[in-house]
């Protein structure tokens, strides 16, 4: 296990498993969050999408790594920042997924400021 010192070197640190085809990344984040009885017909883009991002970032990155060390560091601001930067990575990484990574920040950055509204 690696020691973060501060959000920076743990940001610096994300790795993102860039190795895997895009469609095996799919039908495992399938397999891993539905069953067969629960698997829904059809799929809208944006769907794929979503579960794709989510996929590699909790499944194909060190981001659950580097996130029990975020919370080490008491700060919600560090775990939206922490996130974003995973995000940013992913859609470095992944450009097919890029809008998906930005919207999804978006969605993380507008919860930024409720957060702070409400502290």
């Amino acid at each position: 296990m690696h020691k973060y010192f501060n959000l920076i070197d743990m940001i610096n640190s994300i790795e993102i498993d860039n190795n895997n085809d895009l469609r095996e990344i799919f039908d495992t984040a399938l397999n891993y969050e539905f069953t067969e009885s629960e698997a829904p017909l059809e799929f809208k883009e944006n769907s794929i999408q979503r579960i794709l991002v989510n996929s590699i970032r909790h499944s194909y990155s060190n981001y659950e790594e580097g996130l029990k060390n975020v919370h080490r560091l008491k700060s919600e601001d560090n775990y939206f920042r922490y996130k974003n930067a995973t995000l940013e990575r992913i859609a470095r990484e992944y450009s097919t997924l890029r809008d998906e990574c930005e919207r999804q920040k978006h969605t993380l950055n507008i919860a930024t400021i409720v957060s702070e509204e409400t502290h």
